[in-house]
């Protein structure tokens, strides 16, 4: 299988973010362990990367993610075409959601992958792409 994981999940796993109802960070971990013990693929672009950069060192980014993924085969970066750019800003407009939520919906269909995130703006793109949170996954 092939997973598109937003960057609230990549954060809730490196701030180690929850709390005793909702330990997200937990969840985060379990999929990530899934993800590597069953070898499946981590599908990442440059606007993830971009995302991360906003609350983490490049050092921490390349430890989460090139470390711990590419160096066992299960890392696949995805390139961003200016059609996905010019759709995800027509669709962040119509739906009134950010544009960089747009994008990874966008970047996960065309991809075919399961996009992972907890974010709820995706709520209302489950027509462009399947969404599941990682506790759903584990």
């Amino acid at each position: 299988m092939r997973f598109y994981v937003d960057s609230c999940v990549w954060l809730d796993f490196a701030f180690e973010r929850g709390n005793k109802l909702n330990p997200l960070h937990e969840f985060a971990f379990q999929f990530f362990r899934k993800v590597i013990v069953e070898k499946h693929k981590i599908v990442f672009s440059k606007l993830l990367v971009s995302e991360l950069k906003q609350f983490l060192s490049e050092h921490k980014i390349n430890n989460l993610l090139l470390s711990q993924f590419n160096n066992l085969g299960l890392a696949e970066y995805v390139k961003i075409s200016s059609n996905q750019l010019k759709e995800a800003r027509a669709l962040a407009f119509s739906r009134k959601i950010p544009k960089g939520d747009a994008l990874h919906a966008i970047l996960a269909r065309d991809n075919k992958t399961l996009l992972v995130s907890n974010d709820k703006h995706f709520d209302c793109l489950q027509d462009i792409v399947e969404v599941r949170t990682p506790q759903e996954i584990i």
